[in-house]
């Protein structure tokens, strides 16, 4: 029998994730590495909701860097897909063209 269940927020990052990051902000990494991580955590939350059943399938947040800034500093679309969030009545936010 299933239990219903709801993503509620992000998913934990992958250790994978976690070295990627530390690894940027040192240095030893390029934006390209960050990204190419980003999208393999992205794609494994997505695998993992999808095999779990759930109703509403997320990338899990992995691309934020920080969750304070993550919806200031949107990252540019990977695929035909976008999305424009609206803020309030007088403010939207979407990728970049």
């Amino acid at each position: 029998m299933p239990i219903p269940t709801e993503v509620v927020g992000s998913l934990p990052r992958p250790s994978y994730l976690q070295q990627a990051f530390a690894d940027y902000d040192a240095g030893k990494k390029s934006r390209a590495d960050l990204t190419k991580a980003q999208d393999k955590a992205a794609e494994d939350s997505i695998k993992l909701m999808e095999e779990a059943g759930e109703p509403l399938v997320t990338d899990g947040e992995q691309r934020a860097s920080s969750y304070a800034v993550s919806l200031r500093q949107p990252p540019p679309p990977k695929k035909k897909h976008s999305l424009t969030l609206s803020l309030d009545s007088q403010h939207t936010l979407s990728p970049s063209e």
